[in-house]
């Protein structure tokens, strides 16, 4: 691919209308003259925010056969008077002084720029490596001009720089949400806590407090038991006659409608059954646990609910540190090397979702005014409040989402970033 074609693809990659945006035909032509003139004139595009998906300003600039795209900030485009949809070109002629360019026709700069040449991006000025390849086959070619043009001050100068390209792109860079990491932190302490809590709650539980408990949950189980007694008694009046009227429809001539009516209540008998034995199942269940409750001295069920409760800690304490270790993982596999991030390209990501999500829930809550009958007023602010709890709540939703899901998170996270680029 040329670096005509290279540019004219990020515009359509870039904006927000593709191949098919209006501003592409005149832009293709304004770059076909650039190209032609780009031996004595220099050529600068700042392009609107509004044109490209990600709303920002950018300059594209043509100059010796590269395209380089850089970001400008909204007060640089301002001062330019760059409209959100507008499209401004620029023109600079080129004056070379002979003695600090003529090293630019020897043969060791076109060689350097022959392995320029094989790298897959530029940004920011900058040319990026795409691959782990590539970078090495760079290397091989940089040795192989030093051991040939080394000694040269131009050539040691340009070669520098293509070094330290390489060193950068070597790199490892910090690419992942801050939001995880802070959610995922607090997350582990809150589990250290509980988790450090029922032991020492366990640990302090007092014979006659026990025996409180194991009277709470004995009275509480007969309760149930009672109640759920009281569904099938209630409903034993409903069976009997539902029964009967089954039988008497039975006895009738079966036309369809009789038939459909016999159908249905048969449905309702087949339903009731089956949630009078699952009725009947718990209550038998409950009634084991009370005869085992009941069998227990305070003592007895002082040591039993402390052994269940430092079962409920360790597991506690095993899933909090298999969270941490996954953690590390996550943390580690988020700082891939920079050409990996260069090559996925500028597009898509947006950060600060989350904060921009609550931003937008307590943006959208407001101030309701009354009026008396008097005629005075009062304010009501109970949406802030409800917009603060949403926001509360929807943070502890996705941290609890995020510790769950972590271990694939962080696999994934590791395929991407740390295996997958070492093949390419």
């Amino acid at each position: 691919m040329t670096e005509k074609e290279k540019a004219l693809q990020w515009i359509i990659d870039n904006n927000k209308f593709g191949k098919e945006a209006a501003f592409l035909v005149g832009f293709e032509e304004e770059l076909t003259k650039a190209i032609e003139e780009e031996e004595k004139i220099i050529t600068t595009w700042m392009f609107g925010n509004l044109l490209f998906n990600d709303e920002k300003y950018y300059k594209m600039r043509w100059n010796l056969g590269k395209y380089v795209i850089t970001e400008i900030s909204k007060e640089d485009a301002e001062s330019q008077e760059l409209g959100e949809r507008s499209i401004i070109t620029f023109k600079k002629d080129i004056f070379f002084q002979k003695e600090t360019e003529d090293f630019r026709n020897t043969t060791w700069f076109k060689e350097v720029e022959e392995i320029y040449h094989t790298f897959s991006l530029i940004i920011d000025d900058k040319y990026s490596p795409g691959t782990r390849k590539e970078i090495e086959n760079a290397k091989v070619d940089v040795a192989k001009l030093k051991n040939k043009y080394s000694g040269d001050a131009e050539f040691d100068k340009e070669i520098a720089y293509l070094d330290d390209v390489l060193i950068e792109s070597n790199k490892r860079k910090w690419i992942g949400s801050k939001f995880t990491i802070v959610g995922v932190f607090i997350g582990i302490l809150i589990m250290f806590y509980m988790g450090n809590k029922v032991s020492t709650k366990s640990g302090s539980l007092l014979i006659d407090k026990a025996e409180g408990i194991q009277q709470d949950k004995i009275v509480k189980l007969k309760r149930e038991i009672k109640g759920s007694k009281g569904f099938i008694e209630s409903n034993e009046y409903w069976y009997s006659s539902t029964k009967k009227e089954i039988s008497d429809l039975k006895n009738q001539e079966q036309t369809n409608q009789i038939i459909e009516r016999i159908s249905e209540k048969e449905k309702h008998i087949a339903k009731y059954k089956k949630d009078e034995a699952k009725v009947k199942n718990e209550i038998a269940e409950k009634q084991k646990e009370i005869d085992f409750l009941s069998s227990m001295t305070a003592e007895e069920y002082r040591d039993y609910k402390v052994k269940g409760d430092m079962e409920i800690a360790d597991q506690v304490s095993g899933y909090t540190w298999k969270t941490v270790l996954w953690f590390i993982l996550f943390v580690a596999s988020s700082f891939p090397t920079v050409y990996t991030i260069n090559k996925r390209g500028k597009k898509g990501a947006k950060n600060g979702w989350m904060a921009e999500t609550i931003a937008s829930m307590l943006g959208s809550a407001r101030t309701v005014r009354y009026r008396r009958a008097d005629g005075s007023t009062y304010d009501d602010n109970s949406e802030f409040l409800g917009s603060a709890l949403a926001s509360v709540a929807l943070m502890a939703a996705s941290i609890i989402v995020i510790i769950a899901f972590l271990p694939y998170i962080a696999l994934i996270a590791f395929a991407r970033n740390i295996v997958i680029p070492y093949f390419r």
